[in-house]
């Protein structure tokens, strides 16, 4: 596998220091995936590999693993096209000869999803790589559904089984439209709709505040929108935070403001300001004289004017040593 995965568009690398075979396509990038590589293709001493893009399937040799000839669109014995393109294939190593597993078009099963029905078992001619037309089965036949991926395996050398779910989606999509029926048989189906629409009106709004809290945040910052890491912020919860920290700041300086527009207001922006200054106003009470000259000396330093509850303390009596 690590020889022959190292797949690059419209390239199989064999080997790293081995050869390439270049797939030519006008195409600007055709990848293989999917390979399927049995370690039961030894068939008579060489290793068979077969590919498959959105354009075809491949197929080509090795001698020992390693080293891959260049590769070949698979066809039938006739020269016509096998057919096969995007869907999985698989070898059998029978005691009959080397079958290949494939699904295909040109089965008129174009109304099948990747034409994923039936799945086709055949002889290949392992010395031309072709596909033996007149071997051709359809082994797992189409029914109207498309079958899943299948598994291909040879259980004794005179048995192979190919196993594969019909219709793999069945019970998802029987209960998914069951369920479309009862609330259709129940009235309820425009009601479902209803809210069907709300929910996605919701998810709408709750991108939009998302995206609003995040323009808070950065008109708060003073930074561009783009530069907010939208999951560190809300997994955290720090726009809230934030945010609000910085309204509630700005909020008390406009209560302040409109409060000095009447007596009254003025009144309560003093009694805010001895309260938050109390116990200042104590400790000067209880102060010696030189305390009380020095707190005065570093307030008209500072340019703060004492509260009246202040200067009625430092009019007290100090307290003698």
């Amino acid at each position: 596998d690590r020889h022959i995965a190292n797949l690059q568009p419209g390239v199989l690398r064999d080997d790293p220091t081995g050869t390439e075979t270049m797939l030519p396509t006008r195409r600007r990038s055709l990848t293989f995936y999917a390979t399927s590589v049995s370690i039961l293709a030894l068939h008579h001493g060489t290793y068979y590999l077969t590919l498959r893009n959105d354009a075809a399937a491949y197929v080509t040799t090795s001698a020992d693993g390693l080293y891959f000839a260049p590769i070949k669109k698979w066809t039938f014995d006739d020269g016509q096209y096998l057919g096969s393109y995007n869907t999985q294939a698989h070898w059998l190593n029978h005691s009959d000869g080397l079958f290949l597993t494939y699904t295909r078009r040109g089965a008129n099963n174009d109304h099948i999803a990747r034409n994923r029905a039936p799945i086709f078992v055949a002889q290949v001619d392992p010395a031309k790589l072709l596909v033996l037309r007149k071997t051709e089965r359809a082994l797992l036949p189409e029914r109207g559904v498309m079958l899943g991926n299948f598994g291909a395996t040879a259980i004794t050398p005179e048995e192979s089984w190919v196993t594969d779910a019909e219709d793999p989606n069945l019970l998802e999509r029987v209960k998914r439209d069951a369920h479309d029926r009862a609330m259709q048989s129940l009235n309820l189906a425009d009601l479902q709709a209803e809210i069907d629409r709300l929910e996605r009106e919701e998810e709408e709004l709750e991108k939009r505040e998302r995206v609003l809290n995040r323009t808070m945040l950065a008109r708060v910052r003073g930074v561009p929108l783009e530069t907010i890491d939208e999951l560190s912020v809300y997994q955290s919860g720090k726009h809230n935070q934030e945010v609000q920290s910085a309204i509630s700041r700005r909020q008390a300086v406009h209560e302040d403001d409109l409060l000095k527009e009447s007596e009254i207001g003025r009144r309560i922006v003093q009694l805010r300001v001895e309260k938050d200054g109390l116990l200042d106003s104590v400790w000067l009470a209880s102060s010696p004289r030189q305390i009380k000259d020095l707190w005065s000396k570093v307030a008209e330093l500072l340019g703060d004017e004492p509260t009246q509850l202040q200067r009625d303390a430092m009019a007290i009596a100090p307290v003698e040593d």
